[in-house]
């Protein structure tokens, strides 16, 4: 079961960094805005709920318009939004990382959070 569920729209500033830094990623004020965006989505999709302790996993599915997308260009991103939006307090907590990507559809994000349980348990 999921602890955040949520659909988003892909930040244009990810979007961006996909096509000018293909292969010298750095981080510029476009992909801090796109970072700043997704905080504000996150918290309001959590808000009023306390932080996420212990081990957490994370699921991150891409839909890009085209084949052009960097299947780790929002990872990044996605994981310092969740820490900065409270989600979790630690992006050290996240022992599962699961990341997909589809083409031709709507430049968005799916972004699932849980509380991670080994199976041993």
């Amino acid at each position: 079961m999921s602890d955040l569920d949520i659909t988003i729209g892909m930040p244009p500033g990810l979007v961006a960094i996909n096509r000018r830094y293909t292969k010298n990623f750095k981080l510029d004020k476009s992909w801090k805005a796109a970072r700043d965006e997704l905080v504000l989505m996150f918290a309001q999709e959590w808000m009023g709920k306390p932080a996420l302790t212990g081990d957490v996993g994370v699921a991150i599915f891409e839909t890009w318009p085209t084949h052009a997308g960097d299947i780790d260009s929002p990872i990044k991103a996605v994981l310092d939004a969740l820490q900065h939006a409270e989600v979790y307090k630690d992006d050290k907590q996240v022992v599962d990382l699961t990341v997909s990507k589809k083409h031709n559809g709507p430049a968005e994000l799916r972004v699932v959070v849980w509380t991670y349980e080994e199976e041993s348990k």
